[in-house]
């Protein structure tokens, strides 16, 4: 063997090792959602809600998704801290999703996230209502 071929394979053998004796990547560079541009946090509600949570003017909502386990399963959201009644339009109609199946999802398609001006209010079916899972900006 050639003093050219024992540099060579030493040469292989010290990257091997080097790269043995690194540490995972995963450990070093994790990704963080807090440090994100965007976070976001998640709210789920699964029964008609008037002023939801800690939501109020300022928060961002993202999206919403309903997770269906009826037929005909409803989430409706509004920009109001009152239950809309049937037969008035107070409030601001933000968006609605509606599944026709049980056990499937449905995601809203939004060209821009929505700041609440007032309170939101969520609206579902009477029955048995699915989930309805609200992204929005945290408190």
């Amino acid at each position: 063997m050639g003093t050219w071929q024992r540099t060579r394979w030493l040469l292989v053998a010290w990257v091997v090792g080097l790269g043995l004796s690194a540490s995972p990547a995963w450990a070093v560079n994790r990704f963080d959602n807090i440090d994100s541009q965007y976070p976001f946090e998640t709210t789920v509600v699964n029964a008609s809600t008037a002023s939801v949570g800690n939501f109020g003017p300022g928060v961002v909502l993202y999206g919403f998704r309903l997770i269906a386990d009826d037929a005909a399963d409803v989430c409706g959201l509004y920009d109001v801290a009152t239950l809309p009644l049937a037969s008035t339009t107070q409030g601001v109609f933000i968006d609605e999703l509606t599944q026709d199946t049980d056990n499937r999802t449905v995601d809203s398609d939004w060209p821009r996230p929505y700041v609440i001006q007032t309170d939101l209010t969520v609206i579902t079916n009477a029955a048995t209502p699915g989930a309805c899972i609200i992204y929005h900006s945290p408190f």
